[in-house]
């Protein structure tokens, strides 16, 4: 039976979807779409009008059955490279609020953490990518998800719903490869070494939506890029030299046209992304197939759900973990109930066969 898995990208501004149905070995996009969010200066009553339009945009979609997968923005949140002298993660967890500690402007008790390993040499200890996220930005973000009937198993951050974009769609990457995500609010940066994400950032500089500020646009990214490669060796403690950079978040056309200016601005290999996994089935001719680059996290967040070697943190954490449902416990209560009278029968059965010795 084919499985039906939803990648939701959440922004404060949009909502972006991407239904996977099939299997990790073969599936298809039946449905990808992007949303804009009602904003008001009132917090409240901006999430009274985004509650009203997601249910008016959401309801006919169906979609509660479905696994449901999310990628939060990470702009939101706190990342950092930390290595720990141990790798148990029971341990790990234990301190790992306390050691993000100085990193962010927030009290650890005010955090959800969690934490993605990286490949390292010493035997003992941890490199970790660790994202930490206020609990008040979680709890806005699933109470609203929630009231329009969406029940995400993960609430992931977008560079991570990038970096399996990249690494799950398309057939085959260079050792390094640097991915740039743009939309109207923020752009995003993810290093991949050698098919592990290293380094990721989330920019607040927003895509031009004319053709007279992108000059100024990509010379401003440029000199971001470069500074997360130095600070990606030093991470690294070796030469980080990218061999190719992809971009996604807009529509084909206009990722190509970023990618060739990039390119021209760096002299770096660069493209637009595009899924060329052989498990992707869907008509390479189609307008949705090259198009798919606006839709670059969601898509990898639904990737996730197929894929057990996907990468990625679960901010379903703590006070947010998901819990198990009242149909489902009332199921292993039936299964147990049926075990016992089992037992109470062999028992009974038992106790006669004795007597009638």
């Amino acid at each position: 039976m084919p499985q039906h898995v939803l990648g939701i990208a959440l922004d404060t501004a949009s909502i972006t979807l991407v239904r996977l149905t099939g299997s990790m070995k073969s599936y298809d996009v039946t449905l990808a779409a992007q949303y804009p969010l009602p904003q008001h200066d009132e917090p409240q009553e901006q999430a009274a009008l985004q509650r009203q339009a997601l249910h008016t945009l959401l309801d006919p979609l169906r979609l509660h059955g479905d696994t449901i997968l999310v990628a939060l923005s990470a702009h939101h949140a706190v990342l950092r490279n930390l290595t720990f002298p141990f790798k148990e993660p029971r341990r790990i967890y234990q301190i790992l609020k306390n050691s993000l500690d100085e990193h962010m402007p927030f009290e650890p008790e005010e955090v959800v953490a969690d934490f993605h390993p990286l490949p390292s040499e010493h035997t003992s200890a941890a490199r970790l990518l660790v994202a930490g996220m206020p609990e008040e930005v979680i709890a806005t973000s699933l109470e609203l998800l929630q009231e329009v009937g969406l029940e995400p198993a993960v609430l992931d951050l977008d560079v991570f719903g990038l970096a399996n974009a990249a690494l799950l769609g398309c057939t085959a990457l260079p050792a390094r490869t640097v991915l740039v995500d743009v939309n109207a609010e923020r752009t995003l940066l993810t290093l991949l070494d050698r098919g592990t994400p290293v380094l990721a950032r989330s920019l607040a500089y927003r895509c031009p939506e004319d053709a007279e500020t992108l000059e100024t646009y990509v010379g401003r990214l440029s000199k971001h890029l470069q500074q997360t490669y130095y600070a990606c060796e030093n991470i690294l403690q070796q030469p980080y030299a990218p061999d190719l950079l992809l971009v996604s978040g807009v529509r084909g056309d206009q990722a190509s046209i970023l990618a060739k200016a990039l390119q021209e601005a760096d002299d770096l290999p660069a493209e637009a992304w595009h899924v060329t996994a052989a498990a992707y089935k869907a008509d390479q001719t189609s307008l949705l197939a090259h198009d798919m680059a606006c839709y670059a996290v969601a898509f990898g967040m639904a990737l996730r759900g197929l894929h057990r070697r996907a990468c990625g943190v679960n901010l379903r954490r703590e006070r947010f973990a998901l819990h198990k449902g009242l149909e489902d416990l009332r199921g292993r209560f039936i299964v147990l109930g049926i075990l016992t009278v089992a037992v109470i029968g062999l028992g009974i059965a038992s106790e006669k066969q004795s007597k009638k010795r």
